[in-house]
C-alpha cells in the first residue's frame, strides 16, 4: 500500500510585539516636550516669552520620561525637552533682568542729563528782584560752576505777590558754564497791574544735556 500522507507541521503564530518594541506607538508627550523646548530656546533669543513655553516643555518632559519607562520610547526626546525648556526658562529670566537693568540705567542717564542738578556742582547767588511801573519783574543773580567739567543749567524761578503769596509768574533761563566759571543770569516776568510788592526766588536748578 502507498505510504500514509503526513501533513507539514503548522507554522507557529507570531507573537505580538512587546510594549516598547519597534513598531509601537510613539511617545507623543516626548515629541511635544522636545518641540516646545526648541521653541523656548528660540524665544530666549528674541523675548522673555521663553519662560512660559519652557515651563510647559519641562512639565511635559517629566511626564514623558515616566511614560517612557513603560513604553520604552521617547526617553531621549523627553530629556532633551526638559533640558531645552530649562534653558529657555533661565534665558528668559536673564533676558528680563538685563532689560530691566538696561532701562534703569538709561533712566538714570536721562536723570543725570536733564534732571535736578546736584547742588555740589554749583553755587547760586540771587541779586535783584525789581518790578517796574508796567508790571514787568527782573530777577537776576550769578551761578558758579563748581564741578570738574563744563555744565549747562536750567534755572527755574518763581515770582509771587508779597501780599498773599500767590504765584504771578514762573520764568526760567538756560545758562552755559565752564569749569570754575561764574556766569550772570537773569529772567523777566510779568505780574498783574494791581500787584504791589513782589518776591522772587529760585525754585529749582536742573541739568541741561549734561551726559
Amino acid at each position: 500500500p502507498p505510504p500514509a500522507y503526513t501533513p507539514p507541521p503548522a507554522a507557529p503564530y507570531a507573537a505580538a510585539p512587546a510594549a516598547g518594541a519597534s513598531g509601537g506607538a510613539n511617545n507623543g508627550m516626548a515629541i511635544a516636550a522636545l518641540v516646545l523646548g526648541i521653541i523656548a530656546l528660540v524665544l530666549f533669543f528674541t523675548c522673555g516669552l521663553g519662560i512660559v513655553v519652557g515651563i510647559v516643555a519641562v512639565i511635559l518632559g517629566i511626564i514623558a520620561r515616566g511614560k517612557a519607562k513603560e513604553t520604552g520610547k521617547g526617553a531621549g526626546q523627553a530629556l532633551a525637552g526638559i533640558v531645552l525648556g530649562a534653558l529657555g526658562v533661565i534665558g528668559g529670566i536673564a533676558f528680563i533682568v538685563l532689560i530691566t537693568v538696561g532701562i534703569n540705567r538709561a533712566s538714570d542717564k536721562v536723570g543725570d542729563a536733564f534732571g535736578k542738578a546736584n547742588s555740589d556742582n554749583y553755587d547760586l547767588v540771587t541779586k535783584t528782584c525789581e518790578k517796574d511801573s508796567n508790571g514787568f519783574v527782573t530777577f537776576s543773580g550769578t551761578i558758579k560752576n563748581t564741578a570738574s567739567r563744563d555744565l549747562d543749567f536750567t534755572i527755574k524761578t518763581e515770582i509771587r505777590d508779597s501780599s498773599n503769596g500767590s504765584l504771578a509768574d514762573s520764568p526760567s533761563t538756560l545758562v552755559y558754564t565752564t569749569k570754575g566759571d561764574t556766569v550772570n543770569w537773569e529772567v523777566t516776568g510779568s505780574v498783574p497791574d494791581k500787584t504791589g510788592q513782589v518776591e522772587c526766588k529760585v525754585s529749582e536748578v536742573d541739568n541741561f544735556g549734561n551726559f
